[in-house]
């Protein structure tokens, strides 16, 4: 199947994790304006380009603008994007499933290409963005996976890189990282304004 072909993904549910609690910044990021619309819109947009199936993971009584999608709260509270993995792939009607913060606003279709080629043969496929940097909230989760999260969650393990020694996984690393942003830090902020004023304005 060409890449052409192979989008938007029928097969498979995106699940965006939007129940982080910015601790490093001042205001909640998912409502971080990037240019007209907030973070979370820029990424339900690149999603839903690349996924026929779009949800939200949310933690528990968060109110959070949908755009009409599902939106499922965390099962286990204050116990961090696992649990959001957990409650995501519990709500998920597909086996296969693309797990990615909501504050990494820009995906590589050609990444994503590439990484959906391992899944039938693998539980969970992740990016690396550098040198044993694996970036565990970009990658495909399958539900098959539940049963040893739900494990480690039950005996407090809260650490995603945990249930890959329980798991079939495959890394793969990206070949440029230049559009690859995880907006943590007012900083981070500035640096992606700043690739998109320099992108944007070449475009022009």
């Amino acid at each position: 199947m060409s890449e052409n072909n192979l989008f938007p993904i029928s097969d498979c549910t995106a699940i965006i994790l939007a129940g982080g609690k910015s601790s490093r910044m001042n205001t909640d990021k998912k409502y971080l304006k990037i240019n007209d619309i907030t973070l979370i819109d820029k990424v339900l947009i690149q999603t839903e380009k690349l996924f026929q199936n779009v949800m939200i993971s949310a933690s528990q009584n968060m109110f959070i603008k949908s755009g009409g999608h599902k939106v499922v709260n965390d099962i286990y509270s204050n116990r961090g994007p696992l649990s959001g993995i957990l409650s995501g792939l519990m709500g998920s009607e597909n086996e296969k499933n693309f797990i990615i913060a909501a504050d990494i606003p820009e995906i590589s279709k050609e990444l994503i290409s590439q990484m959906n080629y391992y899944t039938d043969k693998y539980d969970i496929v992740v990016a690396e963005s550098g040198e044993g940097k694996i970036e565990p909230l970009f990658g495909f989760y399958k539900k098959i996976t539940i049963p040893a999260i739900r494990e480690n969650l039950s005996m407090g393990k809260n650490k995603i890189l945990d249930i890959f020694e329980k798991t079939s996984i495959k890394i793969i690393r990206m070949k440029n990282t230049g559009w690859y942003f995880n907006i943590n830090t007012e900083e981070d902020y500035k640096e992606y304004l700043a690739y998109l004023n320099t992108r944007d304005g070449s475009r022009s």
